[in-house]
C-alpha cells in the first residue's frame, strides 16, 4: 500500500486503535465541511514526505499523472513542493486557503490551528511508529480553534 492511502487510513484512526474512533468528532458538523480540506492535506503531507524520501517529481508525476493531466493544480503543488527547501509553510498556505474557500473561516486563523494541531499530526502520521497514535485530540484542538 502506498503511503498516501496509509496516512489516508490513519487520519480517520490509528491501525491499532480502530475501536476508539471519536464519533463525536467523525460527526461534527464543521469537521465534515472541512473534509475535504483536511483529505488533501493529508494527500500532500504525503506527497511532500515521498519528496522527503528521494522520490524524485518525475515519479511523482508518474503516480499521480491523472491528476496532472486532468488539474493543473497538481503540476503546480509539485513544481512548488519540489522548489522549496521546508514545505511546510507551502502545506499551510495551501490547507488554509482550502478552508476560506470551504467554510469563510479567516485565513489567519485557518494557518494559526492549522500549524499548532493538524501539521504536527500529520508529521506524526508520516513517521514510523508502532500504534498507539492518537489522532482524535489533534483534530478536537483544531475544531475548538477553528471555532474561536
Amino acid at each position: 500500500m502506498a503511503l498516501g492511502m496509509a496516512a489516508l487510513m490513519c487520519l480517520a484512526m490509528s491501525a491499532t486503535q480502530a475501536d476508539e474512533v471519536d464519533l463525536d468528532v467523525l460527526q461534527d458538523l464543521l469537521y465534515v465541511e472541512l473534509s475535504t480540506c483536511l483529505m488533501g492535506s493529508l494527500t500532500q503531507h504525503a506527497i511532500a514526505q515521498e519528496r522527503r524520501n528521494g522520490v524524485s517529481i518525475e515519479v511523482q508525476r508518474q503516480r499521480y499523472r491523472a491528476q496532472v493531466g486532468k488539474n493543473g493544480l497538481m503540476e503546480q503543488f509539485l513544481t512548488q513542493l519540489y522548489a522549496t527547501d521546508d514545505p511546510s509553510e507551502l502545506l499551510v498556505g495551501l490547507n488554509s486557503r482550502c478552508v476560506v474557500n470551504m467554510v469563510g473561516l479567516p485565513q489567519d486563523r485557518a494557518a494559526t490551528c492549522y500549524r499548532q494541531f493538524l501539521l504536527p499530526l500529520y508529521a506524526a502520521i508520516m513517521a514510523p511508529h508502532t500504534g498507539g497514535l492518537d489522532t482524535t485530540s489533534p483534530k478536537t484542538g483544531y475544531l475548538a480553534c477553528m471555532r474561536r
